[in-house]
């Protein structure tokens, strides 16, 4: 049998790409993440509910100045509390209490171990 005919007889096995799987993986990360009651979602004011820490570091990409303001600068930090209460992460809570800015609050994000292993 000639190499030709060995390769049309043989048959051909269709292995995952990395792409599939790696897609694979991060929508079951995001069913994961979401795993907090509407009762208990972060409400942006004029904005998007909030399920997760992950969540909030992308809706402060898009949130407005008043917006941001309107949760920071009233008896405390919004985002903080429920970081706090909610979420239960303590470190990044004492952070995004400390961030004035939302480009602050991104980063205090970021820097949360507990957050970014989830990433």
């Amino acid at each position: 049998m000639t190499k030709k005919k060995q390769q049309e007889e043989a048959p051909i096995k269709k292995t995952p790409t990395k792409k599939s799987t790696i897609k694979k993986t991060t929508l079951a990360r995001e069913k994961q993440k979401s795993a907090l009651p509407p009762e208990l979602c972060f409400w942006v004011c004029d904005g998007p509910v909030v399920d997760s820490l992950l969540n909030l570091k992308k809706a402060l990409l898009y949130m407005s100045d008043k917006q941001f303001t309107f949760h920071t600068a009233r008896a405390g930090n919004d985002f903080a509390r429920w970081a706090r209460e909610v979420v239960g992460c303590i470190g990044c809570a004492e952070r995004l209490e400390k961030a004035k800015t939302r480009a602050g609050a991104i980063r205090a994000i970021a820097m949360c171990k507990k957050c970014v292993a989830k990433e």
